[in-house]
C-alpha cells in the first residue's frame, strides 16, 4: 500500500529532493546437511528490512527541513544525520512506499 502525499523523512528531517530509494527485504532458509542427498530445510526467517536513500539538500532553498543553522543547510543536514546515528536510538524512516519503525 503506497502512502499517498507522504514526504520522505528520516526521524524529523525532511529533504529538498529524493533521488533514489532502495528497499530490501530478504528471507533466509535454513539448511541441514544429511548423510546422503541434498540438504533439507524446514524453516525460513525474515532478515531485518533495509532502506537506502539518496537525498539532496540545497543551501539556497528556503525552510529548515528540521535542520539547525550555521554553515548552510547541506552542512546542517549532514550534522543532523550524524547526530541521529550517534544517539543510537530507534527512529522512524518514512518513504512513499513504506514506513520503517525502529
Amino acid at each position: 500500500m503506497a502512502l499517498v502525499g507522504v514526504k520522505t523523512r528520516i526521524g524529523s528531517l525532511y529533504f529538498d529532493a529524493v533521488f533514489k530509494t532502495d528497499h530490501t527485504s530478504k528471507i533466509t532458509i535454513t539448511e541441514h546437511p544429511v548423510e546422503v542427498g541434498a540438504n533439507i530445510n524446514d524453516h525460513a526467517y525474515m532478515n531485518p528490512n533495509e532502506v537506502s536513500l539518496e537525498v539532496g539538500v540545497s543551501d539556497s532553498a528556503r525552510g529548515t527541513g528540521g535542520y539547525g543553522s550555521g554553515g548552510g543547510r547541506s552542512l546542517s543536514a549532514y550534522k543532523s544525520l550524524r547526530k541521529l546515528q550517534e544517539r543510537r536510538q530507534p527512529i522512524t524512516v518514512v518513504t512513499r512506499l513504506k514506513t520503517y519503525r525502529n
